[in-house]
């Protein structure tokens, strides 16, 4: 892997309000467990080829002790395993925006469930094949 770095650079952060409600409520969703994804490519503009937010939602873990370890077991799996993923972008000349949703147990949050997962979403973005994902039930919003 040439080129290879293990950073998380602040311009790889998906900061924006804007394009997070935007892939929140987009029609690209995907599961892949313990996680729902919510992505978006387009042609790269400039800038980095690609940003990332991480969410774990207080209904799962109620206390901030909880849901802190999870979102960093999540943020340092990812920094690890995307370089492929960026890689893949850079030579497609396409950005991709996306959001990993924790939504499994609590007792799955442990570092080998969310890395063996985090490297299958890297693969199925760098290959086109995630799974679909569940439609929100109906008067629900994501």
């Amino acid at each position: 892997m040439p080129n290879t770095t293990f950073r998380f650079p602040r311009a790889e952060r998906l900061k924006s309000r804007k394009l997070l409600g935007e892939l929140i409520t987009g029609d690209q969703l995907s599961f892949i467990y313990p996680f729902r994804i919510a992505w978006q490519t387009s042609d790269q503009e400039g800038g980095y080829p690609l940003q990332v937010a991480f969410s774990v939602p207080k209904r799962r873990f109620r206390l901030a002790v909880g849901r802190n370890p999870v979102r960093r077991r999540m943020l340092e799996a990812w920094r690890l395993h995307h370089q492929p993923l960026i890689d893949h972008l850079r030579e497609q000349h396409r950005a991709c925006a996306l959001v990993l949703i924790y939504s499994g147990k609590p007792e799955d949050s442990t570092w080998e469930v969310i890395e063996r997962s985090i490297k299958r979403v890297i693969r199925g973005l760098i290959k086109g094949d995630l799974p679909p994902g569940k439609p929100a039930p109906p008067g629900r919003s994501r």
